[in-house]
């Protein structure tokens, strides 16, 4: 596995995560986050802390300080109820930052609101989807520029907004509900609108937190029956397979 910092951030702590080597992230929107490996996890508002030899930096948002001194690469994941439209400060200041990534021709990956964010950068938009997707649903592969993905992949929804796809990036993914699910920009950024990375834990936060936001989905799933849907094991395979190939 080839080495990869991911940013995860959360709206409810001043922090954003730089990680390292298959770590992911899960962040529950109004006030949960973690972050966690297969052998340790960590959380902390600022600073640098480690966890099983790998030393995790703090981006704190709100000061706009930041530890980006190794860029071995860059990949940013991220839920939070916010909107890449909304006009704060921390907003803009990421944007800035991925703009900077863009051109050292770093590896970023985004999901949900970062990959709202990293479209946004790229020029494309983000406006209210014409369906609001909760829960448990499957996406369907559109290109076959990264190997070896599955076609049809059970993931998590969280979201009623979309991005629309930049110029010059190629549709990923679709679902039965919205076609622009997914995009890949070159080889360094991929961008979804879905969730491959939470672990069951994860998913637990997000609904004890937030599983209210289920009403009015299309897909018609109570919190408890978002929690209760096994996460498929392949999952994890497949974001490791693309985090691998934005890494090459």
């Amino acid at each position: 596995m080839k080495m990869f910092l991911t940013v995860a951030l959360c709206i409810a702590m001043a922090m954003s995560v730089l990680m390292a080597a298959g770590m992911l992230a899960g962040c529950g929107s109004n006030g949960s986050t973690s972050s966690s490996t297969a052998s340790g996890s960590a959380s902390s508002a600022s600073g640098e802390v480690s966890t099983d030899g790998v030393t995790i930096s703090i981006f704190d948002k709100n000061s706009g300080s930041n530890t980006f001194d190794d860029p071995v690469a860059k990949a940013i994941e991220e839920k939070t109820p916010m909107s890449p439209n909304d006009d704060l400060p921390w907003i803009a200041k990421e944007r800035q930052l991925i703009k900077e990534l863009l051109a050292q021709d770093k590896p970023m990956f985004g999901a949900c609101f970062g990959g709202q964010q990293l479209a946004m950068t790229l020029d494309a938009t983000v406006k209210d989807a014409p369906v609001k997707e909760v829960g448990w649903a499957p996406v369907f592969l559109k290109s076959d520029v990264i190997p070896d993905l599955p076609e049809a992949s059970t993931v998590l929804h969280w979201h009623q907004q979309m991005f629309t796809i930049p110029n010059g990036a190629q549709l990923l993914y679709s679902s039965a509900g919205l076609k622009e699910q997914g995009f890949v920009y070159g080889h360094r950024v991929v961008g979804l609108q879905f969730h491959f990375e939470p672990l069951a834990d994860n998913v637990r936060e997000i609904v004890v937190n937030d599983g209210d936001y289920a009403a009015g989905s299309i897909l018609n799933q109570t919190p408890a029956e978002i929690i209760a849907h096994p996460v498929p094991k392949e999952n994890t395979a497949t974001m490791f397979k693309i985090l691998d190939w934005i890494n090459k």
